[in-house]
Parts: structure tokens; sequence; C-alpha cells
């Protein structure tokens, strides 16, 4: 059984649709104060898919922890997370004394819940960013190419990104549907399910 999150439920329903697997979508709901109510289906199989990308991640994560321990209290013996973009990975060291190591801490926070864990380029420091996509556009340009277009695996912009592009001349940004977002074109469901398959899910 696969079971996904609202927010993200067209893209866990494709994946348990490749699986052959049964589907649920989880029900979300947020109190006034912030709290969360999670409601999974009253009885799950041994094994058991659990599918939430984790961008925006700070009450997802809370969340993905209560739905976790749900399941196994409903009968989950094996659990496995699909989150197609990983939160915390950006720091794997401390750059200054009593900076906290998020990819360290979130790993152990995810391992005690999951017994595996599948996810697309996990994104860390050092990966090149869409602002370096500017600089290339222009030089394509220069040298006379017609188009260009920008490829992203997560479309996770910060403010005003999109516009620099186009000024620069990007007529497209193209995006895995690893983050919901307008610009999505490549569904991740055939790859994340062949990931899967290799672990016997």
């Amino acid at each position: 059984m696969l079971l996904g999150f609202p927010e993200y439920a067209p893209q866990s329903a494709r994946l348990a649709e490749r699986l052959g697997l049964r589907h649920a979508t989880l029900e979300v709901h947020r109190f006034p104060d912030g709290e969360s109510r999670i409601m999974l289906p009253a009885a799950l199989p041994e094994r058991v898919t659990v599918c939430r990308s984790l961008d925006r991640p700070n009450d997802k994560l809370i969340e993905l922890l209560l739905a976790a321990e749900a399941a196994r209290e409903l009968g989950a013996r094996h659990l496995t997370l699909v989150a197609p973009y990983l939160c915390y990975m950006r720091q794997d060291a401390a750059f200054r004394p009593g900076e906290a190591v998020s990819q360290r801490i979130d790993g152990r926070f995810l391992a005690r819940s999951f017994d595996a864990v599948v996810t697309v380029d996990p994104h860390l420091h050092r990966t090149a960013r869409l602002g370096d996509a500017v600089p290339a556009a222009r030089a394509c340009r220069e040298r006379g190419a017609a188009r260009a277009s920008a490829f992203v695996t997560h479309a996770v912009f910060a403010p005003g990104t999109e516009a620099r592009l186009r000024a620069a001349g990007i007529a497209e940004v193209w995006s895995s549907d690893s983050v919901p977002h307008a610009s999505n074109a490549v569904p991740l469901a055939p790859i994340l399910a062949d990931g899967l398959e290799r672990l016997g899910v």
C-alpha cells in the first residue's frame, strides 16, 4: 500500500499505479494553534510506502512522524519513505561553532521512523544554483542561440527568480514534479518506481 499526503496526492497516486499498489490519501486537519491531526486507513498491510515531498518541511516533518508512528500502530512492519525532495540536506557540516548540522540530525530523525528512504537529487550546498543559469543563458544568446531553456530537478524558487530568468532570455523553465509547481514537466513516478522495485517494495 502507498500512502500520500493531500498536497502531493496526484504524484503519489501515479507512483502507486506504476507500482500496482493500492493508494490512499491521508487526511490532514490543522487546528487553529498549528497542530495537525492525521488520519490513516484503519488497517494497514505489513509493508507500507509513504510518499511526501519535503519542501517547506517544518510542519511536514511533524506530520510525517505522526503518520509513521500511527502506521506502525495500525500494523505496518516495514515503512519506506519516498521523499522526492528531501529537506535539510544542504547543511552537511558546521561552518561556524555551535551551528546545527541539519543533514545529520534530519537523517537520524528519518532513520528512526522509516526502514528505507528513496529520494531524488538531494540538494547539497555545493550544488549549482538556478541563478547560475542567468549568465549561461546570456552567453548562449550572445553566441547565437535562438532560444534558451532551463530544467531544474526541484521547483523551489526564491522570490523573483523566475522573472530574472525570463529577463535573461530564458524562454521556459521546466522541472520535475518533485515539488508541485506550474513548471512541472517531468513526472518522477517511473524513476521512483524503479528505485522502489529494486528495494523490493
